[in-house]
C-alpha cells in the first residue's frame, strides 16, 4: 500500500495537477477534502476519520493542518507546491467569482481567514503576504527533514515528475505533468463512464529506500473529487 502523501501548498499552486499525478502513481486522491477539518470552540482543528479512506490528500485543509497532521502520524511524506508569487496572484483573480460562491461555506470561509488572514480574496496585500508566510513556515518547520520528509514542487517548473517520482521512491515518470486541461478531461471522462464502472487500475513499478526492491502491478481505484463534492 502506498505511503500516505500529503500536499500542503495553498489553492492554486498546482495542487489539482499534483492530485492527478498522484493518482497516476497509483495513489488514491483526493483534493481539498473538507472532512479533513472539523470546528470545535476556537475555531478548526483536524479531523483524522477520512485518512483511512485515502492515500493522497492536497489542498486548504491540509495547508492548514499540515503540523497536526505531522503530530499525528509516523512517516508522512508532505509536498509543499508553489508557484512565482504573480502567476499565483494572476490565478487567484481569475478565480474571484468561484472563491465568492466557495466563500459560503463556513469551513472555506475559516480555511481562508486561517491561511490568508482575510476573508476577502480581492485584498492582494494580504494575500501576498500569506503566500510568503506559508511557504516560509512550512520550509522552516521542516528544515531539518528537507528532502526527507517534505519536497517542495513546481509543477510548472519541468521537473516535476522526476522530483516527485524521486521523492517518493518510483521508478520512472509518465510523460507530461497533469495540466487542469488533462485533468478537466480525465474528470469529464470518468463522469461520462458512471458510478459503476468509475474504478479502474493503474499498474506501476516502485521501488526506493523505502520498500525493497520493485513492487510491480500495484493498483489503486480512480478518485478524484473537489469541495462541491467532498462532504464525508
Amino acid at each position: 500500500m502506498p505511503e500516505k502523501v500529503f500536499g500542503i501548498g495553498l489553492s492554486r499552486t498546482g495542487t489539482t495537477s499534483l492530485t492527478e499525478a498522484l493518482r497516476l502513481l497509483g495513489y488514491k486522491s483526493v483534493h481539498c477534502p473538507l472532512s479533513l477539518v472539523a470546528f470545535n470552540g476556537n475555531g478548526l482543528v483536524l479531523s483524522t476519520r477520512i485518512v483511512g479512506r485515502f492515500d493522497a490528500f492536497t489542498d486548504s485543509p491540509v495547508a492548514r493542518m499540515y503540523r497536526e497532521l505531522d503530530e499525528a502520524f509516523p512517516h508522512l511524506r508532505f509536498i509543499l507546491t508553489i508557484r512565482p508569487l504573480d502567476k499565483w496572484m494572476d490565478s487567484l483573480r481569475r478565480m474571484r467569482t468561484s472563491f465568492v460562491l466557495l466563500k459560503a461555506l463556513p469551513k472555506v470561509r475559516q480555511l481562508a481567514n486561517d491561511l490568508c488572514g482575510t476573508t476577502s480574496f480581492a485584498d492582494d496585500r494580504a494575500l501576498e503576504r500569506a503566500f510568503v508566510n506559508h511557504s516560509q513556515g512550512v520550509r522552516e518547520y521542516f528544515a531539518e527533514r528537507l528532502d526527507k520528509d517534505l519536497l517542495v514542487l513546481d509543477v510548472g517548473a519541468g521537473d516535476a515528475w522526476e522530483k516527485l517520482c524521486g521523492f517518493l521512491g518510483w521508478r520512472s515518470h509518465l510523460g507530461l505533468f497533469p495540466t487542469t486541461a488533462t485533468v478537466f478531461h480525465n474528470v469529464c471522462k470518468y463522469a461520462r463512464l458512471g458510478p459503476a464502472r468509475l474504478a479502474t487500475h493503474v499498474t506501476t513499478q516502485r521501488h526506493g529506500p523505502r520498500s525493497n526492491g520493485f513492487e510491480s502491478n500495484a493498483t489503486s481505484s480512480v478518485c478524484i473529487t473537489h469541495t462541491a463534492v467532498d462532504q464525508y
